[in-house]
């Protein structure tokens, strides 16, 4: 049977990346291992994981390994979606999620020895596309991937923006090219019909969208705002904020605009008897962490759905080196990622080359641990920690185009508050104690019904 590890399985994220399986029959021909040095978060994601199989009628195999050496045995992927704490020394003392660079180097060690021949790594963990580099310059004979569920976040709100159900995902081809949590949307069809200009033109209830997750109503308006202002869209609508210069939205929570469910959360309500099917699916969701089975079946040659996935330039974009991770949607054609061909104008081709290229001289000081190296690459990307971009180039066209300061919210709400004068965004309490009761409601709606929405 072939063998799938999840390393760092116990994860809320890994979690519902490991449920996600369970919609494809194809799982019963797998052999999923899971480790995580937090033995009873894995048993939750074990449960879980089951619960997801009993849900659609199939039964997997799943084992909780008491080491990294045991879970790795003979492995064909591995999957790594943990959150490594801030280390105490961080690389050249920057900040930010480095924390996952010792782990990860310690992980490609011990799947050269242990694993597969023909093993491939997948790392959905963060800063993903700069992890990838990294490995890649440190092992360059390594099958390491890199991918982040921004885009299935994106795609699937669409979707319902549209009134697009799940079952008909095919009917809404979206496509960006960027890199993580750093993209722009190029063309969006409906039913083969180019829908980007109704995208821009649209009527838009924000505060009623349904969306993944709560909030989402907020960041889409957001962007779509943005769009109509400069023609400009950008991707993903929340994982974006950062490299808008937002950083905690108003009215919403610090998780960029998000009510992401918790573990606690996500376990009480795929264990609860009285949870439904579409409820479980719902919360599993939440997270956008279906690209990781997409991406795995796909590979094992069990998927023909598209997805998008950060790889090494290679030609796609002129102009960026072959090395630099460019993050575009695709489909695995003869066991080989293909990359769908795109059109992409010129000053969306300036913003990701330079966003890109920062990036991977930032992985290749890092990797080699360059002093010398580091400082150019900050030079380049004129920016300390290299996690921030807020696109002044954008808010300088729509705030020229509007007569406006370059004022962020009044930038990006200006589209939609201009429809209700007067309108001012709520702040809302999150208590977790309060959610952590599995129904048929989504946690959401009890935030709306608290606030008296």
């Amino acid at each position: 049977m072939t063998r799938i590890v999840f390393v760092g399985a116990g994860g809320r994220v890994s979690t519902t990346a490991l449920a996600q399986f369970a919609r494809f029959k194809e799982s019963e021909q797998c052999e999923f291992a899971l480790y995580d040095p937090d033995m009873q978060a894995a048993e939750e994601a074990k449960m879980v994981f089951l619960r997801a199989a009993e849900m659609e009628g199939i039964r997997v195999q799943a084992t909780i390994m008491p080491s990294l050496k045991d879970a790795l045995k003979d492995a064909r992927f591995v999957a790594y979606g943990a959150i490594c704490p801030d280390s105490d020394k961080p690389p050249f003392n920057l900040k930010g999620e480095l924390g996952n660079i010792d782990a990860m180097l310690d992980l490609v060690e011990q799947a050269r020895e242990f694993c597969a021949p023909d093993c491939t790594i997948i790392n959905f963990a963060n800063p993903t596309d700069l992890l990838g580099m990294i490995l890649r310059k440190r092992f360059p004979d390594a099958d390491i991937l890199t991918l982040c569920t921004g885009p299935e976040e994106l795609k699937r709100n669409m979707m319902r923006l549209f009134g697009v159900p799940d079952s008909d995902e095919g009917r809404l081809v979206l496509r960006h090219v960027g890199g993580n949590h750093f993209g722009f949307v190029v063309s969006c069809t409906l039913d083969g019909r180019d829908v980007m200009s109704e995208l821009r033109t649209m009527d838009f209830d924000w505060r009623n969208f349904d969306g993944l997750r709560h909030g989402d109503g907020y960041d889409l308006a957001r962007v779509l705002s943005l769009y109509r202002a400069s023609g400009i869209l950008t991707q993903p609508s929340g994982h974006i904020a950062y490299y808008h210069g937002v950083e905690d939205n108003p009215g919403h929570s610090p998780d960029h605009g998000h009510f992401r469910p918790t573990k606690a959360y996500i376990v009480n309500t795929a264990m609860a008897a009285e949870t439904s099917r579409e409820h479980f699916w719902r919360i599993m969701d939440s997270w956008a962490a279906r690209a990781v089975a997409v991406a795995v079946m796909s590979f094992l040659g069990h998927s023909d759905l598209e997805f998008a996935l950060q790889m090494p330039n290679e030609g796609f974009l002129p102009g960026l080196p072959d090395d630099a991770f460019v993050e575009s949607w695709g489909r695995v054609v003869d066991g080989r990622f293909e990359r769908f061909p795109v059109e992409i104008p010129p000053l969306i081709q300036h913003l990701v080359i330079h966003n890109n290229w920062g990036n991977a001289l930032m992985a290749e000081a890092l990797a080699e641990e360059d002093y010398e190296k580091l400082c150019h690459a900050m030079m380049f990307r004129g920016d300390r920690t290299n996690f921030r971009y807020s696109i002044p180039s954008m808010r300088m066209v729509v705030a020229d185009k509007w007569n406006l300061d370059d004022d962020l919210e009044d930038i990006y709400s200006r589209a939609i508050l201009e429809k209700e004068p007067g309108l001012e965004f709520e702040f809302m309490d999150f208590e977790e104690k309060k959610l952590l009761v599995a129904s048929d409601d989504y946690p959401w709606d009890a935030l709306r019904r608290k606030q008296g929405a």
